[in-house]
């Protein structure tokens, strides 16, 4: 299959993805549904395994509230995760409101020590883009892409 081929296949499969989920808002789907139907599609075109987090009303952690293929282990172990400096991808995207992206989550500083070793137990080598929303702050959190170990190993990471 060609380049093209395999351009035209992926703007096909997003543009459903992308009718599937305004359907569901407009008959009145919940936002975690709406959520899981997105990072799935996300997760269908990456190496990686998409989720969303809401920051709580006093703006202090973030509760995972969409991520299909997201460990449930993981994702109960992090639930809530506090926002502040060096919490991590989301933590620290939410606390500064810039992009984070953490090559290896193995020795960067922003991981705590705890959630490091929580993190790689069940495989996540690295997390990233995440961002918090500007437009909606108050309510959506960061978005991250969990990379497993095993995936890691095995990507060509280019700068």
């Amino acid at each position: 299959m060609s380049d093209l081929d395999d351009h035209a296949k992926r703007t096909a499969t997003l543009h459903a993805a992308e009718k599937r989920t305004l359907e569901m808002i407009a008959n009145g789907a919940n936002l975690s549904d709406v959520l899981n139907e997105l990072c799935a599609a996300i997760d269908t075109h990456s190496s990686g395994t998409s989720f969303v987090c809401l920051m709580d009303q006093a703006g202090n952690q973030l509760l995972p509230i969409a991520g299909p293929h997201v460990p449930s282990g993981f994702a109960r172990a992090i639930t809530p995760w506090p926002i502040g400096p060096n919490r991590g991808s989301c933590g620290t995207a939410a606390f500064t409101k810039q992009r984070v992206v953490i090559p290896d989550i193995s020795d960067d500083p922003r991981w705590p020590d705890d959630a490091r070793g929580l993190a790689i137990a069940h495989g996540v080598a690295r997390l990233g883009p995440s961002r918090s929303s500007r437009k909606m702050e108050k309510f959506l959190a960061p978005s991250a892409s969990l990379i497993r170990r095993h995936e890691f190993r095995t990507m060509k990471i280019s700068n």
